[in-house]
């Protein structure tokens, strides 16, 4: 097999993983409206449409976005364990928040990747960079903060 259709085939295994979550945040917006609940569930769905189009980098984009799903059922959990359902404590909420701006920032990389212009990829090199250094770094905070473990094509891909 190919790397790029093994690459597809992780594309779409991403991206039903995240549309099976999505839902889920939807329920638990509707009953509990948890703070930053639709703000995830809304970046969640832009990032699969955006994962589904990138044109570079795919195997990168690939590795930030492949845990997210475990990542909101990890959040998922909490809120629903929590006593009030709902109301976990002011630092899960922290790691919540602090989730949230990582899952922006995958979302500005993995839209980034969809352009084809390689004059703009030049100059734009080294901001994305450090922004994908960022999104490894924040992501890998998640995995801890939510003591999910990473898939194992991460392990693959690290190696």
């Amino acid at each position: 097999m190919s790397p790029s259709s093994v690459t597809e085939i992780l594309v779409d295994d991403i991206v039903a993983s995240v549309n099976a979550v999505v839902p889920l945040l939807g329920e638990l917006h509707d009953s509990l409206c948890p703070p930053f609940v639709q703000a995830i569930s809304n970046t969640a769905v832009s990032l699969v449409h955006a994962l589904q189009n990138v044109k570079r980098n795919k195997e990168q984009c690939c590795q930030l976005t492949e845990n997210i799903h475990g990542i909101i059922y990890a959040i998922l959990n909490l809120h629903l364990q929590s006593e009030p359902p709902g109301c976990v404590s002011p630092a899960i909420m922290d790691h919540i928040g602090q989730f949230k701006e990582t899952l922006h920032k995958i979302l500005t990389f993995v839209q980034a990747q969809q352009d084809n212009s390689k004059l703009k990829h030049f100059f734009q090199q080294s901001q994305m960079s450090a922004l994908l250094k960022d999104c490894r770094s924040g992501l890998q905070l998640a995995l801890d903060n939510f003591a999910v473990r990473p898939r194992v094509s991460q392990y693959i891909q690290e190696t």
